[in-house]
């Protein structure tokens, strides 16, 4: 029987590249996300590129609400789907200095934490291997793009705490710095990495290393201090 990874905002970049790479390993893959345009042509990209017996299933959600997400768990239990890996890939990302609604930052949360919080909860107690995508600034929050820094910050702290009571070793939290993504605003810069060396990176160690926190690139390890202090007083 072929095993099965879900991915939830599979229309972003890092997650569309993690696809590709996880398709030639023969899984069946369940697309998750708002953008249905983004996640067709995924779609096709993957069935283009593998055998006839490549299986892609899509549901299409803006997972920008409690009911949105509810609504995703009921489709993935009538579809009988057991995933042996989860990915939790979206992010919702807007400039504080411009006028939002209420209802933007709302967005923000359930996507940026509620969400994550939601599927680790949902699959709590099964073997699979949940793993989402974090924000190294969730770590520092930066004054520009202040309120998605501290909403990423919210499952952060919520994954760090869990980690201490629950030892369950399927639980992989990612924080990457600059990625050239939509979501990447600043100058181009050697410390920006590619969308798809990171997929890459992030496939490798969750095939071969424990679960917990991981910081991509690693060199941002280092640098991590310095940074902190930057941010602070710029």
């Amino acid at each position: 029987m072929k095993k099965t990874i879900v991915v939830f905002g599979a229309s972003s970049v890092i997650a569309s590249e993690i696809v590709l790479l996880l398709s030639k390993q023969n899984y069946v893959i369940v697309l998750i996300g708002r953008s249905k345009h983004k996640i067709e042509s995924l779609k096709k990209k993957v069935l283009k590129n593998n055998t006839k017996e490549t299986k892609v299933d899509h549901f299409f959600s803006s997972l920008n609400s409690i009911n949105e997400i509810e609504k995703t768990f009921k489709w993935l239990n009538k579809k009988l789907y057991k995933p042996s890996m989860v990915f939790v890939c979206p992010g919702f990302l807007f400039k504080d200095n411009e006028p939002l609604s209420s209802k933007s930052y709302i967005e923000a949360l359930n996507i940026n934490a509620v969400l994550p919080i939601m599927v680790t909860d949902f699959y709590n107690g099964t073997n699979t291997k949940i793993i989402t995508l974090g924000s190294l600034f969730s770590i520092t929050p930066r004054k520009n793009n202040y309120f998605y820094s501290y909403s990423k910050k919210i499952f952060h702290i919520y994954f760090k705490n869990m980690n201490l009571i629950d030892q369950n070793e399927n639980k992989y939290l990612f924080l990457l710095g600059p990625t050239h993504t939509p979501m990447y605003v600043g100058p181009k810069s050697f410390y920006v990495s590619s969308p798809k060396k990171i997929a890459g990176k992030i496939v490798k160690i969750i095939t071969n290393r424990s679960s917990g926190t991981h910081i991509l690139p690693k060199a941002w390890i280092v640098f991590l201090p310095l940074i902190y202090f930057y941010f602070i007083f710029k």
